[in-house]
């Protein structure tokens, strides 16, 4: 049986993690070929009052999402995206309200992770991607490892 997208992308990540990482700074947490002064930080600390509402717990649908991947390969993809894509914490910010607001109104985990595969969908479909570090994601993906790496960070 062929995998879901999401099964091949978790595959995928898992594979990814030394790699990934090895664009990081030595304390982790810098990019070096796309950062300035390569300081800035990976992943903006976003307060508690700014991160989106939903019904399901954020941190355990992106856990589910990606269960069984190597979660340091999927932060350092969140991290990447974040740095590229939403350059501050209003960006993030809204970044991520913008994935949480496939499954918000929703009750059951299995119902947000097939909300978010048809959003998935929907991305390639619309060519809404992002290219992280020679990957292309489809938005939906690259959003729910920021969201990943914000709710587990």
């Amino acid at each position: 049986m062929k995998p879901s997208r999401r099964e091949f992308l978790v595959l995928t990540l898992s594979g990814l993690g030394a790699a990934m990482l090895g664009a990081c700074g030595d304390d982790g947490n810098t990019v070096q070929d796309n950062t300035p002064n390569n300081d800035t930080p990976f992943m903006p600390d976003i307060p508690d009052e700014q991160m989106p509402d939903a019904r399901l717990d954020i941190a355990q649908v992106a856990q589910a999402w990606f269960e069984g991947a190597d979660a340091a390969a999927i932060v350092a993809v969140g991290n990447v995206y974040v740095q590229r894509f939403a350059p501050d914490e209003d960006a993030v910010a809204d970044d991520l309200a913008s994935v949480v607001a496939i499954f918000a109104e929703l009750e059951d985990l299995t119902e947000a992770l097939e909300a978010l595969d048809a959003a998935v969908i929907t991305d390639f479909e619309a060519v809404e991607i992002a290219a992280v570090s020679g990957w292309q994601l489809a938005r939906t993906e690259a959003r729910m490892c920021s969201l990943f790496a914000q709710a587990v960070g």
